[in-house]
């Protein structure tokens, strides 16, 4: 869906921002009582639980409506809906983990909800335990299921003899087995993703410079690249050294990587993967291919914003015109804000790009 900042025809010039949050079926939104909403933020980041708040003012100090509300308790549910008129997307489901109160001088008493999607579940205590020949995604299940949440993504090809949390909460444990994967971890109200970047997909929704893309910076590097990454371990059934070497990707995302300017400047090079222990060739083969596409991941960096958009995510691709030859086209989003305030409804995006 896309947005103009340019009306296209008379029934574009009455939409209307909107938002709309509900705390287990109480509608904050409403503007019950005294309270009005200032501001609604919703961050969403791979490898982070995803956050919110909502801020808003009393109108006297004598009756706080939501300081003082026995609806909005930490550990209640949120749903926060955002959109244009009378459509609503929601960008956030999770769980209020705060209030805060500020009363300063003659201004009205300011309260704020804050709070973070299911993911936080995953960071409260550190753990030490083993997992016994299972699947890197059967361990993501196990977690998710010990959690109230279930996993969304593929099943993982190697069963693992034996796997080890040592001193680490959950989600730090996840995030180390997804890295040598290529896998994103995040969540998307009870279910948590844990499954491949997908970067070279389609672009979900294009932003065009002049109509929907408000604010743009893009940056384009070689430092630090080189064209292949190799894995190396050890079989102790085999007695023998693995060692998976990677130098294609499996989707470019334009038509020159910065892999290949860097080594056809400054020579090849070949980078080693630094991360878990590596006992099966299947698993040196994903590591190496996985530090590729991070490492090319880093060619091209963007951040911008535009008009609010409940669609895009994290994990997503987002398509840029309008910037230039070499700054146009698809980007991995890494980040995604969207806010609502006296500005009306935005988006904020990072993103990240292999090849231009």
């Amino acid at each position: 869906m896309k947005f103009s900042k340019t009306p296209k025809s008379p029934l574009d010039s009455l939409s209307v921002a909107r938002v709309f949050a509900d705390v287990d079926g109480y509608e904050l939104t409403a503007q019950k009582g005294g309270v009005g909403v200032l501001r609604v933020e919703v961050e969403l980041e791979l490898g982070r639980p995803g956050s919110f708040l909502v801020e808003a003012a009393d109108l006297t100090s004598d009756d706080l409506d939501w300081a003082d509300n026995d609806d909005l308790q930490e550990g209640a549910p949120i749903t926060i809906s955002m959109g244009w008129t009378e459509t609503r997307t929601p960008v956030f489901v999770g769980e209020i983990l705060g209030i805060d109160l500020e009363i300063a001088g003659d201004k009205p008493p300011m309260t704020t909800l804050r709070g973070y999607d299911r993911l936080h579940r995953l960071a409260r205590a550190r753990k030490t335990r083993a997992f016994v020949t299972k699947r890197d995604s059967e361990i993501a299940d196990d977690l998710a299921r010990e959690h109230g949440m279930r996993v969304a993504g593929p099943q993982t090809p190697v069963v693992h003899p034996y796997v080890m949390q040592a001193d680490q909460t959950d989600l730090a444990f996840l995030l180390a087995r997804a890295r040598p994967l290529g896998y994103i971890v995040r969540a998307d109200d009870t279910e948590l993703i844990f499954a491949p970047r997908y970067v070279a997909d389609d672009p979900l929704i294009t932003a065009t410079l002049g109509e929907n893309l408000l604010e743009f910076f893009a940056s384009a590097t070689v430092l630090g690249l080189s064209a292949a990454a190799e894995a190396r371990g050890w079989d102790p059934a085999a007695q023998k050294a693995l060692v998976a070497r990677a130098s294609k990707l499996s989707g470019k995302m334009g038509f020159t990587t910065g892999l290949s300017i860097a080594d056809g400047s400054f020579g090849a090079q070949t980078t080693s993967v630094q991360g878990a222990p590596i006992v099966v060739a299947d698993d040196a083969a994903a590591a190496a291919a996985a530090e590729l596409e991070d490492m090319a991941l880093g060619h091209v960096t963007c951040e911008g914003k535009m008009l609010g958009n409940a669609a895009l995510r994290p994990g997503t691709t987002l398509g840029l015109s309008g910037v230039g030859v070499r700054f146009s086209g698809a980007y991995y989003l890494t980040r995604v804000v969207h806010k609502f305030d006296k500005a009306g409804y935005t988006t904020e995006f990072a993103g990240r790009r292999t090849a231009t």
